[in-house]
């Protein structure tokens, strides 16, 4: 630690430093400093270096300039503050009586200025210290030249005052359960500034100011000031904390009625409540240091959200006062005071905060590092619990953000059977909303811990049929969201396995069918994984018939002839039906039900190419297998493909998909739609996809010659 000095009094001659502004000047000036003070300090200091008499003064004194009687005839003021650069000063200030001109008025300043302090260090440790001087020497005051006053840096603090102060607050708790009560309403005010306590005696005014910034942290508390004349002022946010003395000052009750910016305490006459002790008095001065270091307190918000904190913690409502504390004190202040509260969350009369305790502390994982398995078992079950009792609670995607997203989930997954237990035991009184945020709940605990199957989440074959029912309720008959819709957090693979379950175990024949028409409908799964072989129907002879009955019905509205009587858009309703009520829908009607899936993607690139390559392996199925109506449907359904708006036409049309007689009515729809840009630029795609690969085609050389000037 540094320490440094300045006096400031009336003087003949003074230290000259041109950087710190000082002249060797008469008059009251710095009379000297320590070097490495800044020209900052030195104004800051003599700001408050300060002293007015009370005019009804009758202590007579001597009229000889700077006599060193003068000072010990009246109360010493002792200061302290923090300057802008983060030094502290004590100072005293002395009354020095007449000054060199013959004028009253004089002052005595021993300001001590600490630099590169430990974090416990107080000024006010160095209270009524032995180095204050009263006054300059004879040979100070006969002195052509000043010299720089030497460091102080061995300087102890004053020896005795901490066993005072600490006796004095043991003696005085029921006055200052109330001046803390002041000085924390000050604290954490905006409007109230000061606090000026006044008693009958200067040395209990100061004990009074001193007990304070014992019990207070240290950077809340600001400065102190231990005698005033007059009510403080309300321009400067140094010094907060004031003493004065009853009938040695100039303050009048209008002042103090007048100034509702400054609280005034009259020791004498206030009537203090008897009984009721402040929190902070509960404590010893150690323990509340010790306290403030390991939170490391700077404002009274964070101390009084943290006393918050300590009471009632096993009733609902501590999570609250937690998450106040850490908006004021930070983060590691909060989890130092979880970590208080969290060995003992297992107890029975913790049961109430459980929840709310383990939420908080999942929500802020990253603090509780060592902790975050433990915690997310915790917090998972106390969930569960509380959808399983009927109450709403927001689970989300609990790991989406977490790093140890594996690592928690397999611990999740390790308590399965007893959460399933509970869903068991509560099932009657969880609700759809509940149910569908279960599912989800599971949905992100088998992604997130990398299974596969539902049967690798539940091993039990008893908690899988219950997922499987409770899952099938909402999921498949569509109760609380559609009917085959994936639940919040799940895949289509998730679905299809669920389908694949239930499928097989239920009895009800028309759920079973719609399992049945689900699977059939969505071959692109690997069903072999859930236990499901596809077969191919063979249709009786009756079957087949209507089907044919079927296909001309509909191709009969549509016709052969591109460009005439109807689009295929206007069956779109007898596929839709084929295709969503027949566990054997027509290849037509699946050819057709893709090709209106991919028209309605248009504008969305990622499900337009996933849908024009379904369509381009229908159209090639049916090449192969059902040639004449292949050859029937095409041209016509080719070229309202190509001239209908979406994405990846050339997926679907092109030479493998595409006869070699198709590319004549190709060149015919170019040319149909010169002046449609957009048609064109499709036409154009499509070619300049299939171009090198037109060898086969009969009319390559024209399709060329009218595609020359707008493909390379």
């Amino acid at each position: 630690m540094k320490v440094y000095q300045l006096i400031y009094t009336s003087v003949q001659h003074s230290l000259s430093d041109s950087e710190l502004g000082l002249v060797n000047q008469s008059g009251l000036r710095v009379f000297s400093c320590t070097q490495g003070l800044t020209k900052q300090n030195v104004d800051e200091i003599i700001r408050f270096a300060t002293y007015r008499l009370p005019k009804n003064n009758e202590i007579e004194y001597s009229k000889s300039p700077c006599d060193p009687s003068v000072p010990e005839l009246f109360p010493k003021i002792f200061r302290t503050l923090r300057l802008s650069d983060g030094r502290y000063v004590a100072m005293q200030i002395s009354y020095a009586g007449y000054n060199f001109e013959g004028e009253e008025g004089n002052l005595f300043a021993h300001a001590l200025v600490f630099d590169d302090v430990d974090d416990g260090f107080m000024p006010e440790h160095y209270f009524g210290n032995q180095v204050y001087r009263t006054h300059l020497t004879e040979k100070d005051l006969n002195g052509q030249i000043v010299h720089y006053l030497k460091p102080l840096d061995d300087l102890l603090p004053t020896e005795g005052l901490e066993k005072r102060v600490i006796e004095f607050i043991g003696a005085h708790k029921t006055e200052l359960t109330y001046i803390l009560d002041r000085a924390v309403k000050l604290l954490t005010s905006d409007n109230i500034k000061n606090l000026c306590i006044a008693t009958s005696n200067y040395e209990l005014s100061q004990m009074y100011l001193l007990a304070l910034k014992w019990l207070l942290p240290r950077d809340a508390a600001a400065g102190i000031s231990t005698y005033n004349v007059y009510l403080p002022s309300d321009k400067q946010n140094q010094i907060v904390f004031h003493g004065t003395v009853k009938g040695s000052n100039n303050i009048t009750m209008q002042a103090v009625e007048a100034r509702k910016n400054c609280i005034y305490i009259d020791i004498e006459n206030t009537k203090f409540e008897r009984g009721v002790q402040s929190r902070l008095l509960e404590f010893t001065v150690e323990e509340l240091r010790t306290i403030y270091e390991k939170y490391k307190f700077t404002t009274m918000n964070q101390v009084m959200d943290w006393l918050a904190t300590l009471e009632d913690t096993v009733r609902t409502g501590i999570a609250g006062k937690l998450i106040r504390f850490k908006r004021s004190a930070g983060r590691d202040a909060f989890r130092t005071r979880v970590m208080e509260i969290y060995p003992a969350i297992g107890d029975l009369n913790m049961s109430n905060v459980r929840f709310e305790i383990s939420k908080i502390m999942f929500d802020n994982l990253d603090l509780f590092e060592e902790e975050k398995i433990q915690v997310t078992e915790i917090y998972m079950e106390q969930c569960l619990n509380k959808l399983c009792a009927g109450e709403t609670v927001d689970i989300g995607d609990p790991f989406s953000s977490s790093e140890a997203a594996k690592e928690q989930s397999d611990a999740v997954l390790s308590n399965i059977g007893k959460y399933m237990a509970t869903i068991r035991d509560g099932y009657d009184n969880i609700s759809e909303k509940n149910k569908i945020m279960l599912l989800s709940f599971f949905g992100n605990i088998k992604h997130a811990s990398g299974r596969s199957l539902w049967k690798e989440v539940f091993s039990d074959t008893e908690d899988l049929k219950l997922f499987v029912n409770m899952a099938s309720q909402i999921v498949i008959t569509g109760s609380g969201m559609s009917a085959f819709t994936p639940a919040e957090g799940w895949e289509k693979s998730d679905l299809a396995e669920l389908v694949a379950y239930f499928g097989a175990s239920t009895n009800d024949p028309f759920l079973k069918k719609s399992c049945v028409k689900y699977i059939y409908n969505n071959q692109d799964e690997d069903w072999k994984m859930y236990g499901v072989s596809l077969t191919k129907h063979t249709k009786t002879k009756g079957e087949q018939e209507k089907d044919i009955q079927k296909i001309r019905r509909m191709l009969a509205k549509v016709g052969y002839i591109p460009y005439q009587r109807g689009s295929y858009a206007s069956v779109k309703g007898e596929v839709t039906d084929d295709v969503r009520n027949n566990n054997s829908p027509l290849l037509i009607s699946r050819l057709l039900y893709a090709v209106y899936r991919w028209q309605g993607t248009y504008g969305n690139q990622i499900e337009a190419e996933k849908n024009a390559g379904t369509v381009r392996e229908l159209l090639l199925e049916m090449r192969k297998t059902q040639t004449a109506c292949y050859n029937f449907i095409i041209p016509k359904l080719a070229l309202e493909i190509i001239e209908s708006p979406g994405h990846y036409h050339e997926v679907m049309i092109n030479t493998e998909t595409m006869p070699p007689s198709f590319w004549n009515w190709f060149l015919i729809g170019y040319k149909r739609c010169k002046k449609d840009d957009d048609k064109m630029l499709t036409y154009t795609r499509v070619y300049g996809a299939s171009k090198m690969k037109m060898s086969a085609v009969p009319a390559k050389k024209k399709i060329r010659e009218a595609f020359q000037d707008v493909v390379e």
